[in-house]
């Protein structure tokens, strides 16, 4: 989703990090399989690349900490590395999908 300061974030309104702002009268948002994020504003034609989504892979997936419908990590998890998504064994954005277990 969207929050009131034009940032995506998840359905419970927490901030992807980094932070992806969108512009002023983005009109239409987009999100390619590798997590480049593009918008088009009003008066223009053409999307603009606004950001870029990164996964987060670790160690030791099975020691993730469930929290209501978020894992957190733990030390025998070990720390969160970052990916681009379809890199390195990371998944790929899916667009206007919902991921279920």
């Amino acid at each position: 989703m969207v929050d009131s300061q034009r940032y995506l974030a998840t359905s419970d309104g927490y901030r992807l990090a980094p932070p992806i702002q969108l512009p002023e009268n983005t009109q239409d948002l987009l999100v390619s399989p590798d997590g480049q994020v593009t918008a088009i504003v009003s008066g223009s034609s053409e999307h603009q690349t606004v950001g870029k989504v990164v996964l987060a892979c670790f160690n030791n997936p099975s020691a993730l900490q469930r929290e209501g419908d978020y894992y957190l990590p733990t030390s025998r998890s070990g720390d969160p590395i970052p990916h681009v998504p379809g890199s390195a064994g990371a998944g790929v954005i899916k667009f206007g999908f919902l991921e279920r277990e």
